[in-house]
């Protein structure tokens, strides 16, 4: 497997005639080291989810619950009738408290919200977290199906 080249300091020049004419991946270190939930991130495990919760829409998201025997494997039963998890529906904020309190259980349950579209869940949050100085056409902010922070270009 080839091993992606890391960037560090990137500017908009460094980006247009080194990166981007190579049409592979890269990483680019410390391009969002100013965003706020980087910062939120950094205080501690649940900080950056509050600070989601804070700017959340208060309509229900979707999220998937297991119960502790699923290992964290939302799939299909043995017989392939049915899922190993259900799919349940409540404010995000409240998903991130169930978290939370299941982070110290010793056998908690599996919760996982796969997918949000940032612009439309959480209010504000694109106007502050941008890297439009590196990339003139945008950057918009995204959780991918892990929920891990990512960027789309």
């Amino acid at each position: 497997m080839k091993q992606i080249r890391i960037w560090d300091d990137v500017t908009p020049e460094i980006f247009a005639t080194a990166i981007r004419p190579q049409g592979e991946p890269a990483l680019l270190r410390g391009l969002v080291r100013h965003w706020p939930i980087v910062s939120e991130t950094s205080k501690s495990p649940f900080h950056a989810a509050h600070f989601l919760a804070e700017r959340a829409i208060t309509s229900s998201v979707e999220f998937a619950l297991a119960p502790p025997e699923s290992n964290g494997i939302l799939h299909y039963r043995p017989d392939m009738k049915a899922f190993t998890y259900s799919k349940r529906q409540a404010p995000f904020g409240e998903i991130i408290t169930a978290l939370e309190a299941a982070s110290t259980a010793p056998n908690p349950p599996v919760i996982a919200i796969q997918s949000l579209d940032i612009d439309s869940h959480f209010t504000g949050f694109l106007g502050d977290h941008t890297a439009s100085a590196t990339f003139p056409g945008g950057l918009a902010a995204r959780m991918d199906r892990q929920s891990r922070q990512g960027c789309d270009a």
